[in-house]
């Protein structure tokens, strides 16, 4: 599983159940069922501070250590979705979106993002830039999860929840 980030638009969606999420998650990072990439450390960081605190002793085990290996596959992803970086060109930060895209694809795994597709964005935030679950519906043979999906499908929260 590729993580990506929680949902900053909405942080007390999952208030009732954040301690459970919260044991699910570090116990997946300590079998090494849940991983994401540098980049995505650095925007938890600016994004979520506390979160920060609280994965940091698991920090080495929760990122993906830098494979050079994958650098065909990042170039591959930019170069076939460039939108996917190119509204980011004003970020301080290394932009996540490719990386956690190409080792999601090389080691076949779903991500998980709260990330709105196109098709579901309305006004302002009907851009034309691509997001990670525009790049998965178009490439077939990868899976994005929405974290409210994740958590129902690992039952931290119950099926019936909204």
């Amino acid at each position: 599983m590729a993580f990506s980030g929680a949902d900053f638009a909405n942080p007390d969606k999952f208030i009732t159940y954040r301690e459970q999420i919260w044991i699910c998650l570090e116990n997946m990072i300590d079998t090494d069922e849940l991983k994401t990439v540098h980049q995505v450390w650095a925007e938890l960081e600016y994004n979520d501070p506390d979160s920060c605190k609280r994965l940091a002793p698991r920090r080495d085990h929760f990122i993906i250590p830098t494979d050079h290996d994958t650098d065909i596959f990042i170039i591959n992803i930019i170069s076939k979705y460039p939108k996917l970086v190119d509204h980011r060109l004003h970020y301080t930060r290394e932009p996540a979106d490719p990386y956690l895209v190409a080792y999601a694809k090389k080691w076949n795994v779903p991500i998980i993002s709260d990330e709105k597709p196109l098709q579901q964005r309305i006004g302002k935030r009907k851009s034309r830039h691509i997001t990670i679950p525009d790049v998965c519906q178009l490439e077939t043979d990868m899976t994005c999860m929405l974290l409210e999906e994740f958590l129902k499908s690992k039952e931290v929260i119950p099926s019936s929840f909204k």
